[in-house]
């Protein structure tokens, strides 16, 4: 009864303080993006194949990505060209595929076609991006970058630059992790940076959102690519790095994955994009797929972005595994980590970074049903150590990641600073995710 009360009091301080900043924050509350995606009423209208399409509110990646699969590449060039907003955000679509549509789709809402790895591209509400750098057909590993509160097309430089910089450290021939990061000294000395040899290696254009409802008929397709394995990678036991948990081999993929999107490392123009070549066996995904929370207010304090976030974070990284890529470490920053908890059991992730995490709305590690395994890093100077711990009444995300009761491996953060320098170069956090991306670390 007591310590029923102890968070009974704990969650009333907590609400009092999200609710006292309700006067100017009220407007901020968000309606999350869900459904699939603009243009989908077309596409179900297509029958020029004499035959539907498979349905992008109800098909499964694995689905999707076998129907791409028996179509020819001038089949293939037209979907794309007749519905790029679909097609580039269909998981399970060949992704060079839907690096050109989506192309297509910003050059049709005025942003440009830069050459740029855009594997979504959603215009509505504030808008939501991925870009992928490095090569995802051929990298052994993949990472994907999950943001927190206040990002959207329009801020979208943020995620972008932690993604490109996990990128460049995961990949620095340099730094095989003979260099890994000590334990952080307030850690529970859970870290080892062990070595692995199998471990090889300009601003984003602002979305402006628009009524999408009429889009169709957009643009040029270019050259198709080959979709790729159907398999959906889910986890099934916790990993250790050199080692298969299935049929995949030791990178994640599927024996036949390995086929012909991307063997050449270049772009959908043919040509090798800067800061993407075929040298880095790291692939990283800066993810801004869903609704996030703006600014401090009751969006952020409770799960109902997290719970839609989450959906469409599953689906994403199953749609990725689908064409054949490694499965995936997820990297999770702040609000971000709400989301990669309630996505756990479905993300098929290797592995699962909590950092500047205010919960993760579990308990403890085995509360997330995931065989990945669970890292969190928090700075001593980072502001989410002020943020109660609780979740009462829908409020609140649960157990800090960082505590030792949570279970999870700590990862250290000594040199970081604040509540977004997780990523900057030179930092033990930083050194220690790249090793994470890398499979070498346990």
């Amino acid at each position: 009864m007591r310590r029923f009360s102890r968070a009974a009091v704990t969650a009333a301080v907590a609400t009092a303080v999200v609710t006292g900043t309700a006067g100017w924050a009220s407007d901020t509350a968000q309606r999350p993006v869900t459904g699939p995606p603009p243009g989908t009423e077309a596409w179900r209208s297509d029958r020029s194949l004499g035959r539907a399409l498979p349905d992008p509110g109800s098909a499964s990646p694995g689905e999707v990505a076998a129907f791409f699969k028996n179509l020819t590449e001038v089949q293939r060039q037209r979907l794309s060209a007749r519905h790029p907003f679909v097609v580039g955000n269909l998981d399970g679509a060949p992704v060079s595929l839907r690096y050109r549509a989506n192309a297509l789709a910003r050059g049709a809402l005025g942003s440009g076609s830069d050459g740029r790895q855009i594997l979504v591209y959603d215009p509505r509400g504030r808008g939501q991006l991925a870009e992928v750098f490095g090569d995802l057909a051929r990298a052994r590993r993949v990472a994907v970058v999950v943001p927190g509160s206040d990002i959207d097309a329009g801020t979208f430089d943020r995620t972008r630059e932690m993604a490109r910089s996990l990128y460049e450290a995961a990949n620095d021939p340099g730094d095989r992790d003979g260099g890994a990061a000590s334990p952080d000294r307030a850690s529970s000395g859970a870290w080892t940076g062990a070595g692995d040899d199998r471990a090889e290696d300009g601003p984003a254009n602002a979305v402006n959102p628009k009524d999408t409802s009429n889009i169709g008929n957009t643009g040029k397709a270019g050259k198709a690519a080959s979709p790729e394995d159907t398999g959906t990678g889910h986890a099934g036991r916790t990993l250790t790095a050199g080692r298969t948990p299935d049929s995949r081999t030791a990178d994640g993929r599927t024996p036949d994955s390995r086929t012909t999107e991307g063997r050449t490392g270049k772009d959908s123009a043919g040509s090798v994009p800067a800061g993407n070549g075929p040298n880095g066996t790291v692939a990283v995904i800066a993810w801004a797929g869903y609704t996030t929370p703006v600014g401090v207010g009751l969006d952020a304090a409770a799960g109902d972005l997290a719970e839609a976030g989450a959906e469409r974070l599953a689906r994403f990284t199953r749609g990725v595994a689908a064409t054949g890529a490694a499965r995936p470490a997820l990297f999770c920053h702040s609000y971000g980590s709400v989301v990669c908890g309630l996505a756990a059991e479905r993300a098929g992730a290797t592995d699962i970074v909590a950092l500047g995490s205010p919960g993760m709305r579990a308990d403890t590690v085995a509360d997330l049903h995931t065989g990945a395994r669970v890292w969190a890093a928090k700075a001593p100077s980072d502001w989410i150590s002020k943020v109660p711990n609780v979740e009462f009444a829908g409020l609140g995300h649960g157990t800090d990641p960082t505590a030792p009761e949570f279970g999870a491996r700590r990862v250290p953060a000594g040199d970081t600073a604040g509540h977004a320098g997780y990523f900057a170069p030179g930092t033990s956090s930083l050194r220690a995710f790249a090793s994470i991306a890398r499979g070498a670390a346990r």
